[in-house]
């Protein structure tokens, strides 16, 4: 049986329409265990990246399918509910409510403490952003295979010029490079594999997310962004597109 501390109505998947209280639910649990940085703007009731990105680092902490899914039933909200009923917490409309301690009454225990990841588990897709370049290196990139030679990593702005919520779907991939520039494509871990980003964007509000490569290169790094056909958002859809800077 579920813990009461989080209960979902549907799946929350990156190809599964979710419900706004089930995406302000979890959101709310990921940001009360230190996985989800919440945007000044405050919680919203649609899924994006981020979210994701916090569900796999929930799973792989706990040892289950890093797949991004959570089903009513399933693994991920069993321990998503135990990990939330050790502090006490309990969710109402995508609230949280709880005691004294830290932000939202959650205190954990070190052992407990899901920030405590490697170095190199938070490098691809950190919230933390870094220092980029002022000018872009690639703009207004659409659906295809885009390239970028950088020697640390990029960072990625998706914008949407629709009167109304659309979205935008892409992968980061990374090559090491030789000395001439060449690549190496055997320089890569045997598990990897392209990381994914985007989702709902809304009106004039750009999405940042920085990447860093997952591997050391001496040489430097051959970033390939690659876009593929997009679903319809929305009817009035200007198009989103994709800005790329160089991180330093």
């Amino acid at each position: 049986m579920v813990p009461p501390a989080l209960k979902s109505k549907g799946s929350v998947a990156r190809n599964t329409a979710v419900e706004p209280a089930d995406t302000r639910s979890t959101k709310s649990a990921l940001a009360a265990l230190g996985l989800y940085e919440v945007p000044k703007t405050g919680l919203t009731p649609w899924p994006d990246e981020r979210m994701f990105d916090a569900i796999e680092r929930f799973q792989e902490y706990k040892g289950l399918k890093t797949d991004a899914e959570m089903k009513p039933d399933g693994e991920t909200v069993r321990e998503l509910s135990q990990a939330l009923g050790k502090t006490g917490l309990r969710f109402r409309n995508g609230r949280s409510h709880g005691g004294r301690g830290s932000a939202h009454g959650l205190r954990l225990k070190k052992r407990e403490t899901l920030r405590e990841k490697p170095a190199d588990d938070l490098a691809v897709g950190s919230v933390r952003l870094s220092k980029r370049g002022k000018e872009t290196i690639g703009s207004n990139l659409d659906v295809g295979i885009h390239p970028f030679d950088v020697k640390k990593g990029i960072s990625v702005d998706a914008v949407s010029n629709t009167l109304g919520v659309d979205g935008i779907r892409y992968t980061v991939d990374w090559y090491a490079l030789d000395k001439d520039g060449n690549v190496i494509p055997e320089f890569r871990r045997p598990n990897h594999r392209p990381q994914e980003a985007g989702g709902h964007l809304l009106p004039f509000e750009p999405s940042r997310r920085d990447f860093k490569p997952p591997f050391k290169s001496a040489h430097g790094y051959r970033a390939i962004i690659r876009v593929p056909p997009q679903p319809s958002y929305s009817g009035k859809s200007a198009g989103p597109v994709l800005r790329v800077y160089e991180l330093q």
